[in-house]
């Protein structure tokens, strides 16, 4: 109940006004991921989107971007398992790996109660694809509009230090699909 009001208190602004002009509140942050089952009993025909990337994709972008780093004061957001006693000695590859499969294994059992998710590969980014999101929003736009946005890069990192998972060293590979070595197979990476 408490995570239901702190999110209803955050966000009351936003409902409010998208009811009263007669729009689509639409958010788009991952850090709401962990409140999915509250937002959907608050809001019942709450659509989910379940954006997902290879893991090794995923733990690059994280390291990039500093996540389990020494003194990183933004990973006081991140979720960190609450009996792992190797987690100290972990590798920044073994957390950033740990992170991706615990919040998919989330996602998945969430999928399991609700209806109203759609799952979009983001290694499969196409037109056809999103335009399969679209319908399943239920939203009005143009296939003419996707095509010419599909190759219009956001956020995008500056810095990339971190190679690509294919040049990983063959045990930094192995640490990752050790992780998440049952969502690599569901998901066919």
């Amino acid at each position: 109940e408490l995570l239901k009001e702190v999110f209803l208190s955050a966000r009351e602004h936003y409902l409010r006004h998208s009811f009263k002009a007669e729009k689509r509140y639409v958010e788009t942050n991952n850090h709401l991921t962990f409140l999915a089952s509250q937002i959907s009993e608050i809001i019942p025909q709450a659509k989910f989107v379940h954006l997902y990337r290879h893991p090794g994709e995923f733990v690059r972008s994280a390291m990039n971007r500093g996540f389990f780093s020494e003194n990183n004061q933004e990973d006081i957001k991140r979720i960190k398992p609450s009996s792992n006693k190797n987690w100290e000695t972990s590798n920044q590859i073994e957390k950033c790996s740990w992170l991706w499969n615990e919040t998919n294994l989330f996602i998945e059992e969430f999928k399991l109660k609700n209806e109203n998710v759609f799952s979009f590969n983001f290694n499969e980014l196409s037109k056809e694809k999103v335009m399969e999101l679209v319908n399943f929003l239920d939203l009005d736009i143009s296939e003419d509009l996707v095509k010419r946005l599909l190759n219009v890069k956001s956020n995008v990192q500056k810095k990339k230090h971190i190679d690509k998972y294919k040049n990983w060293k063959e045990k930094d590979q192995l640490a990752l699909k050790n992780i998440c070595n049952e969502l690599v197979t569901k998901y066919n990476y």
